[in-house]
């Protein structure tokens, strides 16, 4: 990790592996687990030993397809995510919120990925229900209005067609109409 950018990484682990969130840093496009802190392998069940080793198999047992794609995403835009639901493979556990930053190299390219994961809260998890339910019902009321939009042009188009074809018969000769 010392080539990623941190000068001192004795110091770094110290002051990291006592931070009560979840921190962890992984390096490259297979996001290479490079760091993690205590609470980090606490919450993931892993230990120091899994550094070296690619995210996503460090993370048994979790959607690791779901925070891999997070990461894929982080990684190539090169852009802050925040609070991102990463769903558990199992069902009867609890989701995680996830938080991605990329660490840039003097060349503008993500190196590294500085990854904050905390387990969801009640209160994270019916956020998420409204925000999902708010976003439903306007796109149906968009939808629905497109679609009052079509009806009310077609009974223009309706009244206006009934208007000239009125128009028209009433021009032409009688004999024209009934086809003499």
């Amino acid at each position: 990790m010392a080539d990623a950018g941190f000068s001192d990484v004795s110091a770094f682990s110290a002051v990291m592996d006592h931070v009560p969130a979840a921190f962890a840093v992984t390096r490259g496009a297979a996001h290479t687990l490079v760091y993690s802190n205590a609470a980090f392998r606490s919450l993931t069940d892993s230990t120091n030993s899994a550094l070296g080793t690619p995210i996503v198999e460090v993370l048994v047992g979790r959607n690791a397809r779901g925070l891999a794609a997070l990461l894929d995403g982080a990684f190539r835009t090169r852009t802050v995510t925040r609070d991102r639901q990463v769903a558990s493979a199992n069902d009867s556990a609890r989701p995680w919120i996830c938080s991605v930053w990329p660490e840039l190299g003097v060349d503008g390219y993500s190196e590294c990925l500085v990854i904050e994961l905390r387990a969801a809260t009640e209160a994270d998890l019916t956020l998420a229900l409204q925000r999902d339910v708010a976003e439903r019902m306007l796109l149906s009321a968009l939808k629905e209005r497109d679609v009052a939009d079509v009806a009310e042009k077609s009974r223009h188009r309706a009244a206006f067609l009934a208007v000239e074809s009125r128009r028209v018969t009433a021009t032409l000769p009688e004999s024209a109409t009934l086809g003499w």
